[in-house]
């Protein structure tokens, strides 16, 4: 079976055109690869506009290694790192050559469990596929990965097999989707974001850039969230409710209404902290 994964030039992964589609924050992203950990669940496409999903069978996802696996880097070397680490070990068609980092100081337990390659700089002597940026701060996320996409690198997404992905949902590339994560019909999810272990994105909301949502984080349908919020572990959001750039939403915190740009909120229900 032919492995495309990886492969954007690849004619399986050109079947989804979608132009003129935006979200907030602009248009969706350019260039990306998605990783599929379970052929039977999901079926992703790239077009150049990011990502559209398919509930059937992908029969271009390989079943088993080759010699022309992707050859993939974790850039990152937290518990963030040994979580991406741990999705794409899933994933037969991969290979994870290892992780970028910089030299640990004496004594400090390796977290991630692959070889350490070398700091960022090692990234260019290194033959490879695509990276995974596989740090949890937004900003440092966002940083690097705008970094690495202006010195060509592929972004790459890492998507658990437990997740739930509608028909229909579009998300940009860079992306990484934990274990037990749900995301239903019509919603857009920007790229470089994370959506953390069992959490859920309910009916078309709309999620920036360079996102992250914490475990056990509820979002209603409509919601939308601007590019580098921060939603805390075990939040809620009712429907229709916008929170904007780089907002912050503490642990357990129920939010019933807007969050203005900057902001950060906490409690039940959620107010300003000052």
């Amino acid at each position: 079976m032919p492995n495309w994964l990886g492969r954007p030039d690849h004619p399986l992964a050109t079947g989804i055109s979608r132009p003129g589609k935006t979200r907030q924050g602009g248009p969706v992203p350019e260039s990306g690869v998605t990783l599929w950990v379970d052929s039977k669940n999901h079926n992703g496409v790239g077009d150049g506009d990011g990502y559209t999903f398919e509930n059937q069978d992908n029969p271009a996802c390989p079943q088993d290694a080759t010699a022309t696996a992707m050859k993939v880097l974790i850039l990152g070397g937290g518990g963030h790192a040994s979580v991406v680490a741990d999705i794409l070990a899933a994933c037969a068609g991969v290979s994870v050559l290892g992780y970028i980092a910089p030299e640990p100081p004496p004594g400090q337990v390796d977290l991630v469990g692959l070889p350490r390659l070398g700091d960022e700089a090692a990234i260019a002597t290194i033959a490879h596929d695509g990276v995974v940026v596989a740090i949890g701060d937004n900003r440092v996320r966002m940083e690097v990965a705008e970094r690495l996409t202006a010195q060509g690198e592929t972004l790459v997404s890492a998507i658990h097999p437990s997740a739930v992905i509608a028909p229909g949902v579009a998300m940009g590339p860079g992306c990484m989707v934990c274990a037990g994560v749900v995301v239903n019909p019509g919603a857009t999810i920007g790229r470089n974001t994370i959506l953390n272990t069992g959490c859920t994105v309910d009916h078309h909301c709309v999620l920036g850039d360079h996102v992250h949502i914490a475990p056990g984080v509820n979002l209603a349908g409509g919601v939308t969230v601007g590019n580098g919020a921060f939603i805390g572990i075990g939040a809620c959001v009712i429907p229709g409710v916008t929170l904007g750039q780089w907002v912050v939403v503490g642990a357990g915190a129920a939010v019933i209404r807007d969050v203005g740009a900057g902001r950060s909120v906490v409690g039940v229900p959620a107010r300003e902290r000052t």
